[in-house]
């Protein structure tokens, strides 16, 4: 995928048009499945189904009573990843899932065990691979208010209207993922605002190059936008880190709290 820049728009979505012809072609060959522009058009239609109930899900977030618990709206982002497997199978189970929180938010409760006045947080960055993160921020008083792992599956619908290829290539090469750090991070700050978070955590992964070679300038682009302290944590594989961002969590919570 070309690195998104505005001048360079033109070649970039022919070239990626090109390169996904491509890709379905050897994805036929290899697989036995002739995609076709009714089959392409079919997937993006059931894509933005999913991507509809992600918005959904995430303007709950947005609520003064955040409805859902941390650890539980992470795992919903997950099944993102995978919804190429059953996508109209997905998409029953997350309705299922948005009725059961639009009647928790009808009755005016938040997730279980969530403080009566919690600390909003929101992670940017790497997706971590270490779980009690999202339990820590809960423990020590905060509520999660989003997170930005999988925002590029569905930061916005891919266009029905015209051609599959047409469609695709533009909303690829916009995906916030695929643009600078300095874009990307303007590219959400709207999304994150709406949340109304009282902390941003920027999360790092050893050996990514996602975030770490321009985490001063993601640091004080939310600063100066949001005017809210900004946490830096960084993990590496499952229960090696525990302590210490357990310890990184709490401090910023008591003193946001306090």
């Amino acid at each position: 995928i070309p690195r998104y820049d505005p001048e360079s728009e033109s070649w970039a979505l022919n070239y990626l048009e090109k390169e996904l012809e491509q890709y379905f072609q050897w994805m036929g060959l290899h697989t036995g499945h002739k995609m076709t522009k009714e089959s392409l058009q079919k997937a993006i239609h059931l894509g933005n189904l999913i991507r509809t109930d992600m918005a959904e899900l995430d303007s709950y977030l947005a609520m003064t009573k955040v409805p859902i618990a941390s650890l539980e709206y992470y795992l919903i982002q997950m099944m993102m990843g995978d919804y190429a497997q059953d996508p109209e199978g997905l998409h029953n189970l997350l309705r299922q899932l948005l009725n059961e929180i639009n009647l928790r938010v009808d009755q005016n409760k938040s997730a279980p065990d969530t403080s009566a006045s919690p600390v909003r947080v929101y992670i940017i960055g790497d997706e971590t691979q270490e779980l009690r993160v999202y339990n820590a921020i809960e423990d020590y008083g905060g509520v999660l208010v989003g997170c930005d792992f999988r925002l590029p599956l569905y930061y916005g619908l891919i266009d029905e209207n015209a051609s599959p290829l047409e469609s695709l290539a533009p909303w690829i090469w916009h995906m916030p993922s695929n643009l600078p750090t300095q874009e990307r991070v303007r590219a959400e700050l709207n999304s994150i605002k709406k949340r109304k978070p009282d902390a941003v955590i920027i999360s790092s992964v050893v050996g990514s190059r996602c975030l770490p070679g321009a985490e001063r300038l993601v640091r004080d682009l939310v600063k100066r936008e949001l005017g809210v302290p900004v946490l830096s944590i960084e993990t590496t594989l499952p229960r090696e880190n525990v302590e210490k961002v357990d310890y990184q969590i709490r401090a910023l919570l008591q003193t946001i709290g306090s």
